[in-house]
């Protein structure tokens, strides 16, 4: 459940970063579907806390396969209710980060080329294509970053555009080092953590 909300959490937020950029580029064609799934997305949400939400579930989920496993992670989930607090700041700090992956993308392409995009720009199209490469076709989204780059970016030339969509990746692996390090250094203490949580 913890993994589940980290994800759909990150995923609002990417979504709502990507809307605040169609809407600053007046893009209708991303506005619509962007604020659908956005919208959509935010419904679901709130709906899943609502008190009358679990009958709902434990009625519908008695129909489906796996249905009594598919209640128990709605249960899990609903455990989020009480603390919705630590949701929003998590929520809010998945908001940050994600801007920030945004925001290094921006500086990769100012440094690449004297007419770079704009950051409305930078917002809807470099968040649509990290929630592309969320979807696991390929390892760490190897080739749907570059194509996704190299198709948003129209009005930078090809080369410069798949080269920044490069060293954006190249600046994420080099942030995420401290904490694979991290996680090097406790494995053992967490793995026994996980294993005898007493």
């Amino acid at each position: 459940a913890s993994i589940l909300v980290d994800r759909v959490v990150g995923f609002w937020a990417i979504l709502l970063l990507a809307l605040v950029g169609a809407v600053g580029l007046d893009q209708r064609t991303l506005i619509l579907p962007v604020g659908v799934a956005f919208g959509g997305l935010t419904l679901v949400w709130i709906f899943a806390f609502l008190p009358f939400s679990g009958n709902l579930v434990r009625h519908l989920s008695t129909r489906l396969w796996m249905g009594e496993r598919i209640f128990r992670l709605y249960e899990a989930l609903r455990l989020y209710a009480h603390a919705p607090v630590r949701l929003t700041l998590a929520a809010l700090i998945s908001l940050a980060f994600q801007f920030a992956y945004v925001y290094a993308a921006h500086l990769v392409l100012q440094g690449l080329t004297d007419s770079p995009p704009s950051l409305a720009a930078s917002l809807a199209y470099v968040s649509l294509i990290n929630a592309l490469t969320m979807i696991p076709v390929t390892i760490g989204g190897l080739g749907i970053r570059e194509g996704g780059f190299v198709a948003a970016f129209q009005g930078l030339p090809r080369e410069v555009a798949f080269t920044g969509s490069l060293l954006y990746y190249g600046v994420s692996v080099l942030a995420a080092l401290p904490g694979a390090a991290l996680w090097f250094l406790e494995k053992d203490r967490i793995q026994a953590t996980v294993h005898d949580p007493s």
